[in-house]
Parts: C-alpha cells; structure tokens; sequence
C-alpha cells in the first residue's frame, strides 16, 4: 500500500515559513505593471484609452489560467523525483521576473510598433506568472490537507501578499518606476530561492500522484474537457460567485476612494493618503486576527460572517460616511472585515477541491485554481465596464456625489451580501462533511 500524506508528520514551523516566503513579492509584479502603465500615461492619454488597453490584457488572460494550470495537473517523466508542482514554480519563477523587468524597461520608440511588442511580451508575462501561482496555489492545497494547516497557510501568504502589493502600488508615485521595477523582481525572484526547499513535495506527497486508485489517465485534450465536470458541482458554483463579486468590490472601492475623499469629503491629499493606509492597516489586523473567530466558529462560519460584515459595511458606508470622521471609521471597518474574508477563504476552497477529488478520483487544483482566478480576473473586467458608465455621468454634477456612493459601495456591497446569503442556504461543506470527503481522500491513496 503506498503511503498517503495523511499518514505524514504535521508540517514544521520551518516548512511553514519557507513554504509562504516565495509568495512575499509574486502578487506584487501585476500590480506593478498595472500601475506602471498607468501612471505613465495618464498625463498623455485619456483614462479611458489605458483602461482599454488593460481590458484587452485582461481578456487574453482569463483564458491563461485554466489551461496553465492544467499543466501542472499531469504526471510527467520527471515526476516521479522532482514532483508535480515544484519544477513548474522554479522554470516559471526564474522566467517571470525576467520578463517583467524587459516589459517595464521596455523603450517607446512608434506607438504603434511598441503596443505590438508590448503585447507580446505581456503575453509571455502573463503566461508565466499564470504557471508560477497556479502551481503554487495547487501545491498549497495538496501539500497542506486539514482546516487549521490552510487557515495558518493562508493566513501568512495572505499577509505577506498584502504588504508588497501595499508597498509596489505607491512605488510608482514616488520612485523612479524602472528602478522600482528591479527591486520587485528581485523581492520575488529572492524569496523564491530562500523558500525553494519549502515547496518540494515530499515523498508521500509524490506516491499519491501514482496512486492505482485514481481515474484512468486521458489525452490531453479529452483529459482537459473532464475537468469541467466540477462546473457541475454546487459548492464550486457558489465559490466562484464569490470571486467575481469581491474582485469587483475591490476594485471599484480602491479607485473611487481617492475620488470619493476628494469630491465627497473634499479633504486634501494628506488625508487621501492617510485613508489609504487606514484601510490597509485594518486589512492586515483582519488577516491576523482570523484564528479567533475560525478557532470558536469553524472556519466555514467565520467565513461567513466575515463576509456578511463586509458587505453590510459597504452598505452602511453610503448611508452613514458623509465626513472624514465617519469615512476614516467605515473604510477601517471595510479593511478589517475584507482582511477576515480574504484570510478565511482558503480552507473554503481547500474543501471544494477535495469533495470534486473524490468525485473525480484525481487531483487537478492546478486547473480549479486557474478557473478560479478567471473569474476574479473577470471582475476585474467587469469594474473598469462600470467604471465607464461612472465616468460618463459624473460631468452631471448636482448627482455626481450619489454616483460616486453608489458605484463604491452599493454596486459591489449588495451583491456581496447575496452571495454570503447563498453560502448560507446552499454551501453545505460542514465540518463533518469535510472530515468524511478527507477519511475517503486517504482510502483512495489520494
């Protein structure tokens, strides 16, 4: 019989941080990119020509995900000693930041070659850096297998993920962007090598990738279309309801920010800034302070309640924030309660993954995680859509304030609030649930 990673030893404090380190910069570079090509050509081109630009890009990425994370689902020759997961994360963690640092130093010598070569290279980018959190994200969730590892796992990578986007998002305000654009290669490609030994998969871990108990092995191609059976499973469906609704509450509510604390509030650039790090203080205290409501509510209810507040905060804000006082409390409210959700999430998804790998009798996190993220990239399609509409009613100006509450806070909050409704009427991956889909999980040598 071979032997399973539920027959492992619990993973060490050392496996912990060294498996989270490579993570510390990974999030940061599409940030970069975004908020490079932003603020470059802001002062030249109308928001709205970036915006599209950004859309195309947005729109040839979703299709990345799944099908690069696919490719990390397969055994290859190479298997058996390197792992599944890991030799991806090394090839695509080297070609990233590489990439990266060319797209950013890239020169503008003919727009219209330059958008053509750009393109290309944002391409490469971005199938990359798909490889490289598609296959980390699958080996989390393969690597660490019950609630409290994921919610410890996810906690830290959520942490360490925010304080560098934090940081790269000001870094092209006040730093020179191509010289910035070299120190976050290096914070990304730096903590990869440091954590490098945390992300080989053990030797358990590898037998149950051969297990005799897993469904037949396909072609690629039909292998691939089998995926999306898991389209048929409830849990998944209501999951990815979540990630389109808080990428796209998290987007609108950002940008509008700065808007809102301007117009609405008319306070000055001190104070807009200030607001910025009230909610990204609160966010990080949210992520840390996970435990106790997972620890006395199950982290499927701690999830859920974290999520309702949030959704409830943004409807309150437009009710209630109409000063910087009560905008300065509500927008901390905000980045605590999303702080909660985004640190909960984790073992949610964990438990989704394992019910459809009992049902499928095969591991494919790689590519459930690239649906995924398509769907919060999705989002983040969708908010710049309704950022459009924003822009063209906010020359009315006797409504103009309204518009601004609305988008920034109705539009993603209410939504939210329906979805934390449908993890509570539907969601029905219990606690006893989960514990029967893991005990099955280790009969199948899985």
């Amino acid at each position: 019989m071979l032997v399973t990673s539920f027959t492992r030893k619990y993973p060490t404090v050392l496996v912990y941080i060294l498996f989270c380190i490579p993570i510390f910069g990974a999030k940061s570079l599409d940030t970069f990119v975004f908020s490079y090509w932003f603020y470059k050509f802001e002062g030249d081109i109308a928001v709205i020509v970036v915006s599209i630009v950004m859309f195309i890009f947005r729109i040839v990425s979703i299709f990345l995900y799944p099908i690069i994370g696919s490719l990390s689902d397969r055994n290859f020759p190479f298997t058996r000693t390197l792992g599944k997961r890991f030799p991806w994360i090394v090839i695509s963690g080297v070609l990233t930041p590489i990439l990266f640092v060319i797209l950013i130093w890239l020169p503008v010598l003919d727009q219209g070659i330059f958008w053509v070569v750009f393109f290309v290279l944002y391409l490469l980018y971005a199938i990359a850096f798909s490889l490289y959190i598609t296959s980390y994200y699958a080996l989390l969730f393969t690597k660490f297998r019950n609630p409290k590892e994921r919610i410890f796992i996810g906690t830290i990578t959520e942490l360490l993920s925010a304080i560098m986007v934090f940081i790269v998002f000001f870094a092209p305000i006040h730093f020179d962007v191509r010289g910035a654009s070299i120190a976050v290669a290096l914070f990304f490609i730096i903590p990869l090598f440091i954590g490098i030994l945390g992300l080989r998969e053990e030797e358990e871990l590898i037998n149950t990738y051969f297990s005799p108990n897993q469904a037949p092995k396909e072609r690629v191609f039909k292998g691939f279309l089998q995926k999306f059976t898991i389209f048929k499973n409830k849990n998944f469906l209501i999951l990815l309801s979540r990630f389109i609704v808080i990428s796209i509450s998290n987007f609108l509510f950002l940008i509008l920010l700065n808007i809102y604390s301007s117009i609405v509030l008319n306070a000055s650039s001190i104070f807009r800034i200030l607001l910025d790090l009230v909610y990204i203080f609160w966010f990080i205290i949210g992520i840390l302070a996970i435990f106790l409501p997972s620890w006395f509510l199950g982290h499927l209810n701690a999830y859920r309640v974290s999520g309702l507040a949030l959704g409830i905060a943004l409807v309150a804000f437009f009710f209630f924030a109409d000063n910087i006082l009560t905008a300065f409390i509500f927008i901390g409210i905000i980045g605590f309660t999303y702080g909660l959700e985004t640190a909960s999430l984790i073992p949610i998804i964990g438990d989704v993954f394992d019910e459809h790998a009992v049902i499928s009798r095969k591991h494919s996190e790689g590519f459930y995680y690239g649906i995924l993220t398509t769907f919060a990239t999705m989002g983040v399609i969708i908010a710049p859509i309704i950022m459009v509409f924003f822009y063209s009613f906010l020359e009315l100006l006797p409504i103009s304030i309204s518009i601004i509450k609305i988008v920034m806070t109705l539009i993603p909050g209410i939504p939210i609030i329906l979805v934390m409704i449908l993890f509570t009427l539907f969601f029905d991956l219990k606690p006893d649930k989960t514990e029967a889909i893991r005990m099955e999980l280790k009969e199948l040598e899985l």
